[in-house]
């Protein structure tokens, strides 16, 4: 777990370079107020917030940036993502039952994790740079064999990686035909768009997002096909 843990940061600053240690920082802040002992509701309010912040902030960076390099705001997506699925696991292991939901009550925890087990979970290599994000619980059962996963029998889940890794390259092939076609979204920012008629707008508009779309869906199922191939989520 340490070593996938730490891989996992390692990718991220190889991905993103410093731009990583906000998130780093952030993660840190939101699991202190978890383990500070206040109520639960309280841990609520004070870490969604400042995931809305965080996430608001790296958009405002990226659009003045104009980085054309591997997006951060994927990143901020993806740890938003797992904090406010904790934060909101931890919420509803301490209320009453019957306020919530199976589903929540499935996901629910009592306690904050260790922060070992914490930064497994935010870090991990398989989902550090893209997703999937995934529940704190399934992915603690996962880890310590427990559930589910305790039964599944030796490569039952090998066909289910396949099928997403043909699925990813699929989408990479789709999105890189896309743009041999001339459709890019920088193209949009260049003083010459604004000369076109607006059906040519809404045509450029239209390709440069699904050319930008099935290169996203390509990353994130071939993220969650590496997950499916440890055994994680078959």
């Amino acid at each position: 777990m340490i070593v996938n843990t730490t891989a996992g940061i390692v990718m991220s600053f190889y991905t993103f370079g410093v731009e990583v240690l906000p998130y780093i920082a952030y993660s840190m802040v939101a699991y202190f107020v978890m383990k500070s002992g206040c109520d639960p509701s309280s841990v609520v309010m004070r870490v969604v917030p400042l995931t809305f912040i965080i996430l608001t902030s790296t958009n405002i960076y990226e659009q003045v940036a104009r980085s054309t390099g591997f997006n951060v705001t994927t990143l901020a997506m993806i740890t938003f993502v797992k904090q406010q699925q904790l934060v909101s696991n931890f919420y509803d292991g301490n209320v009453d039952k019957e306020d919530i939901t199976p589903r929540e009550k499935k996901y629910a925890i009592k306690e904050p994790p260790s922060l070992l087990n914490y930064c497994a979970y935010i870090f991990n290599l398989q989902s550090s740079v893209i997703g999937p994000s995934f529940e704190y619980k399934d992915w603690d059962d996962f880890i310590n064999l427990r559930g589910h996963y305790a039964e599944m029998p030796r490569f039952s889940n090998y066909p289910k990686a396949f099928e997403r890794f043909t699925c990813a390259i699929l989408s990479t092939v789709l999105g890189l035909i896309i743009s041999m076609l001339g459709f890019d979204a920088w193209n949009m920012l260049k003083p010459e768009f604004a000369t076109y008629s607006l059906p040519s707008q809404l045509f450029e508009l239209f390709g440069s997002l699904q050319g930008c779309i099935w290169i996203y869906i390509s990353g994130l199922v071939l993220g969650e096909a590496s997950l499916v191939a440890a055994g994680f989520g078959y």
